[in-house]
């Protein structure tokens, strides 16, 4: 099925990149096994709180790490104790001699914390200077921030499709998010090296509980959608300083077709975003829910049918370049204008 509409996992371009592993709150005095584009590793920290990922499998007898404990030295394997640094080091073999030392290690990956998250990097390379994304309002003390995690059963770039789709939000968020209007919406697509940008004019408010709510009538909205390689998409609706909605997500294929995502949401509206939030964040978690329960058909669907063959149109906006980006292909800066009815 891998025909350039999953996304391979291998490739240098969309390796080379730092992924959230699991909130720094998750990650306490147990090791926490998970799979990065099938990479199975386990992070935990050290007794003074540094943290690491490495190969879930000790090197020896290839025991789960995630059944290991955090001693002084690092994680100790329950088999033999065979304990390991966070830079996958082997700091310590208890029946070993001091005569027969030498240095072996396990394979790890790169770690910061940030933000409230874990990040690890995937890359072959040393990622140097190259940082984390930061999360839109984070240091924005007037803003309203929370964090959804789930597992999608379904490709990386089906969900990144997904987010940034507007037409299925009629059907599959039917009441919630839009109703058919059939009102024409203009848009601009450009795109950048590593990323592609969709700029929707004349939006008017949706015509919906969530839209009433969220979006003031007769005022000017500016709404944009965005994919950053490799997997990040960002949704923008924005009104004034004191009033904007700013969605995030992270997807971190766990493999070609299961993906945990981390989505960061951020909006102000002040002066009443405590009231609006009980309103809003049970209604973001259901949303997220029938896009969960969509993605999951979709790849069953297709598993059925042992084929992945998209037709694409228009109305997609940027599904195209989603997918090409994703397999490498340079886009052109300014790409084209088109119009929807929604």
């Amino acid at each position: 099925m891998s025909n350039g509409l999953l996304a391979k996992m291998h490739p240098e371009w969309m390796t080379e990149y730092w992924f959230i592993a699991c909130k720094s709150s998750q990650l306490k005095r147990k090791p926490l096994p998970r799979e990065i584009q099938g990479n199975k590793m386990v992070l935990f920290r050290k007794k003074d709180g540094t943290p690491g990922a490495i190969r879930e499998q000790c090197i020896h007898r290839n025991l789960s790490l995630a059944r290991a404990r955090v001693c002084d030295s690092g994680l100790q394997c329950s088999y033999h104790g065979w304990t390991y640094d966070v830079d996958g080091r082997v700091s310590r073999i208890p029946a070993q001699t001091d005569a027969d030392r030498k240095e072996m290690r396990t394979k790890s990956w790169p770690v910061v914390e940030s933000q409230g998250f874990v990040w690890v990097y995937m890359g072959q390379k040393d990622p140097g200077s190259k940082g984390v994304p930061m999360f839109p309002l984070h240091d924005d003390a007037k803003a309203n921030t929370w964090v959804m995690e789930r597992i999608f059963e379904g490709n990386a770039l089906h969900c990144i499709e997904n987010f940034l789709d507007i037409p299925h939000t009629i059907y599959v968020h039917s009441k919630w998010f839009r109703n058919e209007s059939r009102k024409e919406i203009e848009f601009k697509v450009t795109a950048g090296r590593d990323h592609v940008c969709a700029e929707f004019f004349n939006e008017a408010q949706f015509d919906t509980l969530l839209g009433k709510i969220l979006i003031p009538a007769n005022t000017v909205m500016k709404h944009t959608d965005q994919y950053f390689k490799p997997y990040t998409t960002r949704v923008d609706y924005y009104f004034t300083e004191k009033r904007q909605f700013i969605i995030q997500s992270h997807c971190v294929p766990i493999n070609e077709h299961r993906t945990r995502v981390f989505t960061w949401m951020a909006f102000r509206f002040d002066p009443i975003a405590p009231l609006v939030r009980l309103i809003f964040e049970p209604m973001a978690n259901r949303i997220l829910d029938q896009d969960v329960k969509v993605i999951r058909e979709q790849t069953e669907d297709i598993k059925n049918a042992n084929h992945a063959s998209f037709v694409f149109h228009r109305t997609d906006v940027i599904g195209k370049e989603i997918f090409d980006l994703a397999n490498g292909k340079k886009l052109k800066a300014s790409i084209r204008n088109g119009t929807l009815a929604i």
